[in-house]
């Protein structure tokens, strides 16, 4: 039961350096608190009235059996409350036993902030502010304002629910410390990072499979993501989801790992990964528990046991860390495989993926209704660019699908023109080398070679191309003066190539056009000697 003017006692800050701060966005502001005072995150619905005259106040939001208190804190500072959205979501607040949440309008992941960064605001007239400072995050730079969760608790009428779980709340050591405003212990800070033998683990389900992953690998976590089907759909990769302004690619997590699939509908959650400037999501049925857990409780994995060994670091059982920690009955009743957040990262699906929206204006083209604005602020042509061996660019309306190429020896030999024939979703797929049609001598596959397929009349032709680069907006086009017929179909597609201006500023380059549609559909009409002209 939510009592109003009931907020725990205001405890003076403490200098312990914080290691782990939980990101969220509020009516534009990109805030953060202590992990230490976040219990977790969950999907917004709409709040049940509360007997309660704070402005602020949402309502109640029922959780595990109590109504938790919703704060609208843009309502509170006097801004408009943004619409809701399918990234809203509550973010549950704990001190001293006591619950708060605060509606979000999306999580900015779990971060490190940089060394020396940390910049405490001070307090006027011995009053909390909200503001207690500002950090840089370690991974991508951005400033970060942090919220001082001594002034939410200092204000006057807000009510603060008694925590469920106070064994849990004790045990995991939520409580009063905060750190918003401490001075910043440069050498503790150091010497705790170098001795993290407690990193914070995200639990997750998938059906049947249970997987854990260090929360520092995690840029985002999504819920209820809207997966939209486009050219890169395959079982692996359902189709892409828009977040943060960009559409993402987004992956099967059990499909990744070879032990299973989610099934259809089943991703109510979903964990965003970064790889340099590229994102990619990860569905899950569910995120269930976010804590910190001795590295000592992994144990290792025979190697024979998994499909991609090298992804998992060891094993997790549920009565572990039920033995050092409060749990919810659904991770306490699992074992966990953990994964290692780096090689997740660098595998070649993960790679691949990251790898085509890698430039914020460029994601929309990975849907079909994806466009390119050109140089007059007009709509233009959305362009997939590729190496082969140099790099090219294709329409990607022409791309029916892609899909990540393996590093196998090629099933017809290496100097053959046709690399294998792979069964996708019942079709049979001949993959031609698109490097060998250019006349050029195809090296080892590597992480983010693909291959592009293309639908010529119901049947389908992929090629493989040695790494794709990004999606970009072609804001010029020259089309080139088409010559007599030959009697080739195919050299004459490989002969006329276009030139299209991609990029911006510093990365802007002008790259021929390669037409995949007609080169399909050139293979196609030729029959046999479309593939054995070139072998």
């Amino acid at each position: 039961m939510a009592d109003e003017g009931t907020a725990p006692d205001v405890q003076p800050s403490v200098s312990e350096p914080v290691l782990d701060w939980g990101g969220f966005r509020i009516n534009g502001m990109d805030l953060a608190l202590p992990m230490q005072d976040l219990r977790e995150v969950v999907p917004f619905q709409v709040p049940a009235p509360l007997p309660c005259t704070s402005p602020g106040i949402l309502g109640g939001l029922a959780l595990r059996g109590v109504s938790l208190p919703i704060l609208d804190l843009g309502r509170l500072l006097g801004r408009e409350t943004t619409a809701p959205t399918a990234e809203t979501c509550a973010v549950v607040i704990v001190r001293q036993g006591r619950l708060l949440g605060l509606r979000a309008d999306g999580v900015s992941g779990i971060f490190r902030g940089e060394a020396g960064s940390h910049v405490p605001s001070s307090q006027s007239d011995g009053v909390p502010l909200l503001f207690a400072g500002c950090i840089r995050r370690a991974d991508t730079g951005a400033l970060v304002t942090l919220l001082s969760l001594e002034a939410l608790a200092a204000l006057p009428g807000l009510p603060w629910v008694a925590d469920p779980e106070p064994e849990r709340q004790a045990r995991t050591g939520a409580g009063p410390a905060s750190t918003a405003g401490a001075p910043d212990g440069e050498e503790a800070r150091e010497a705790a990072v170098a001795a993290d033998e407690e990193p914070s683990l995200l639990l997750l389900s998938c059906g049947l499979l249970s997987f854990a992953i260090d929360a520092m690998a995690v840029h985002a976590t999504l819920f209820d993501p809207r997966v939209e089907p486009s050219a890169i759909s395959s079982p692996l990769t359902p189709g892409v989801v828009v977040t943060a302004g960009r559409v993402v690619p987004a992956l099967d997590l059990a499909a990744l790992t070879g032990l299973g699939r989610l099934t259809t509908g089943s991703a109510r959650h979903g964990i965003v990964l970064r790889r340099g400037e590229g994102l990619v999501v990860c569905l899950v049925e569910e995120v269930l528990e976010i804590m910190r857990l001795p590295r000592d409780l992994v144990q290792p994995v025979p190697a024979f046991a998994l499909p991609r060994p090298a992804l998992v670091a060891g094993s997790l059982a549920g009565h572990a860390i039920q033995a050092v920690r409060a749990v919810g009955a659904a991770a306490a009743s699992r074992d966990f495989l953990v994964l290692d957040g780096r090689v997740l990262l660098d595998s070649p699906e993960v790679v691949s993926m990251t790898a085509i929206n890698t430039l914020d204006s460029a994601t929309a083209a990975l849907t079909p209704t994806g466009g390119a604005v050109d140089a007059s602020g007009g709509r233009g042509r959305a362009m997939m660019t590729f190496l082969a061996p140099g790099e090219m660019a294709v329409p990607i309306d022409q791309v029916s699908e892609i899909l990540p190429d393996v590093a196998a020896p090629p099933t017809f030999g290496p100097d053959n023109l046709l690399r294998r024939i792979v069964v996708n979703r019942g079709r049979s797929i001949p993959v031609v080398s698109l490097e060998r049609l250019l006349g050029s001598t195809p090296g080892p596959t590597a992480a983010g070679a693909a291959v592009l397929v293309i639908n010529s009349g119901g049947q389908w032709v992929g090629f493989a191309v040695p790494r794709l680069q990004s999606i970009e907006y072609a804001h010029w086009e020259h089309a080139l003066r088409p010559g007599p017929p030959g009697a080739d179909p195919v050299a004459e597609v490989l002969r006329q190539r276009p030139l299209a201006t991609v990029g911006t500023d510093a990365s802007e380059r002008t790259i021929p056009v390669i037409d995949l549609q007609a080169l399909a559909d050139a293979v196609v009409s030729m029959g046999g000697a479309g593939v054995a002209r070139a072998a």
